[in-house]
């Protein structure tokens, strides 16, 4: 417009700070070398399968697939097969346990010898440590190394795998954990690649909504570290509403509203119920409070974090050793009821 001849004439452009100025943009897609080798470790699951799929789409036509029974592995065989039809002339399952340096060392050079060109890329799932190889690779000696954290990932992998799956999904749900797709996965794929020596990021991570992750016995809730993540109300009136219904919805406020001990007993019973229930990943009417804890799945370290968790709301003071000993949950149940600060009934 500005060369039209009414504006021949220099002109000025300015713009408030609200502004909005709407801008094209433009995506970097990796591009993998058809001469090199990339090193899958641990393909077998549904993530595996996606991310070897998506590394032919960027080039790649020589993939190693190793596990410890790749060789040997149907499901490892079907996925080369898969990947050759897509234009990935050599695909290779290598059996190796990757935790084996002479086992490891082994497998590489078999790789050689089929003829494969040299390695240039691995993608490693599930390894411990590699936030800490990351950094020191990147910042100690140069080289290229990035560690991606995933959260919950929907459809694929092993989540969606689970043969709980649908419970486990809910589980970590409940535990504040963000779900992901495996679209996310890819994109931060590719991002690893593009910058190869950032050494560290997350995807997806805390959810910091509300939610009943924040309450007292929740697992966000109960970490002091993530306080500040902490979902907050707008306003003033819309906070005290969210934190009054947070206490009516605490074991302390539910036991204060029964009115015999029965009642109490019951709701304490369903707490826990619900609680093993989440932590064992089992359908709640798998729960048999008639059974002993230990009977039930319930340990030391279980049965800590069912006191501190929902006994402390019940202002029931038990030791570790009275809840391992007890012959049954229902008894428990009834002597957290009993000892519990917020009823008065008469213990029977």
């Amino acid at each position: 417009m500005l060369q039209e001849e009414a504006h021949k004439e220099r002109a000025v452009l300015s713009c408030g700070d609200c502004e909005m100025v709407p801008v094209l943009s433009r995506s970097t897609a990796a591009e993998l070398s058809a001469s090199a080798s990339y090193l899958i470790v641990g393909s077998r699951g549904g993530l595996g399968q996606s991310v070897a799929h998506w590394l032919v789409s960027r080039g790649a036509r020589n993939i190693i697939l190793m596990s410890r029974n790749a060789a040997k592995s149907q499901h490892t065989a079907a996925l080369a097969e898969e990947l050759r039809r897509a234009g990935c002339y050599n695909v290779l399952p290598v059996s190796c346990d990757v935790a084996s340096q002479d086992d490891l060392a082994h497998a590489i050079h078999s790789c050689a010898r089929e003829g494969l060109p040299p390695i240039r890329g691995v993608i490693h799932a599930a390894f411990a440590f590699r936030d800490a190889l990351a950094h020191w690779r990147v910042r100690q000696c140069g080289l290229p190394a990035v560690s991606i954290g995933l959260s919950v990932v929907n459809g694929v992998g092993y989540v969606a795998e689970a043969s709980a799956a649908e419970i486990l999904h809910k589980t970590l749900m409940r535990a504040g954990r963000r779900v992901i797709g495996e679209d996310h996965v890819l994109i931060a794929l590719e991002s690893a690649i593009l910058s190869p020596r950032d050494p560290q990021f997350v995807v997806g991570g805390s959810n910091s909504g509300p939610g009943l992750h924040w309450d007292v016995d929740g697992d966000l809730g109960r970490d002091v570290r993530l306080l500040p993540l902490k979902y907050r109300q707008p306003s003033d009136s819309n906070q005290e509403q969210h934190q009054q219904q947070d206490l009516g919805d605490s074991l302390a406020a539910k036991m204060a509203a029964c009115g015999t001990r029965e009642e109490a007993i019951g709701v304490v019973g369903t707490v826990l119920a619900n609680m093993l229930a989440d932590m064992f990943l089992v359908p709640v009417q798998e729960i048999d409070l008639a059974q002993s804890p230990s009977k039930q799945g319930v340990d030391s370290l279980v049965a800590v974090e069912v006191r501190n968790m929902k006994f402390s709301q019940a202002a029931a003071e038990l030791s570790i050793f009275s809840i391992m000993q007890i012959s049954s949950l229902t008894l428990l149940v009834a002597k957290v009821t009993n000892r519990s600060a917020h009823v008065e009934f008469a213990a029977a």
